[in-house]
């Protein structure tokens, strides 16, 4: 190996400086640029926002979950709830106007309104079908409402075979699955025809009498 000169030397250190400086340089963007990766890939910001949106998330589940429940209640009445009909009994032959009534085990029967628990009023299906729990139970010729809390009342009906269908509901008419069913046959009135008849007879012999 020739002999080193001053410059030479000084060049070679210098060199040398200027690598190790760029490996610092190098290993400090490295690093940074780890940083940014882990940032990049999923880091500190993303992750925290990923947590909070969890944790939304889990809250919204969760407070659906219990509005769900209460909802559920709300149209819910004690197992050993049930209703029937007193009066006509089942395959009954009744003239119109029929006369009902109704019964209630296991909860209260009082006016539509307000939605209490174990509490509701009645409902009768003429022809027609019990509504399914939960459903607002429509209010016609065919689902007619005691919203004032009655538990007897008179129905218009016409002669013929009738299904009826007893179904409580709660304060806002939303339907409990507890029903009674009969079926029931509606015969042409006679005490009308029966009383006029009478009369007209009576006045003519009282009137042919006076002459």
């Amino acid at each position: 190996m020739g002999r080193l000169t001053r410059r030479k030397f000084t060049g070679i250190v210098g060199t040398a400086a200027a690598a190790a400086l760029a490996g610092c340089s190098d290993s400090s963007d490295g690093s940074e640029g780890g940083e940014n990766n882990t940032t990049g890939d999923g880091g500190t910001t993303d992750g925290n926002e990923t947590t909070a949106g969890n944790g939304t998330g889990n809250e919204s589940g969760n407070g659906t979950g219990n509005g769900t429940g209460t909802a559920d209640g709300g149209v819910s009445l004690p197992e050993n709830a049930s209703v029937a009909f007193v009066e006509p009994e089942d395959g009954a032959t009744v003239t119109s106007p029929v006369q009902v009534e109704m019964q209630a085990e296991g909860f209260t029967v009082e006016p539509a309104g307000e939605v209490n628990e174990n509490a509701g009023h009645f409902h009768v299906m003429v022809d027609a079908e019990a509504v399914p729990q939960g459903e607002v139970i429509p209010n016609d010729e065919q689902h007619i409402h005691f919203g004032d809390g009655s538990t007897t009342a008179s129905l218009e009906l016409e002669p013929g075979e009738h299904t009826l269908v007893l179904q409580p509901g709660n304060g806002a008419h939303e339907a409990y699955d507890v029903t009674d069913g009969i079926t029931i046959t509606v015969e042409e009135g006679q005490s009308n025809g029966t009383g006029n008849t009478t009369g007209t007879v009576s006045g003519n012999g009282s009137a042919n009498g006076s002459n």
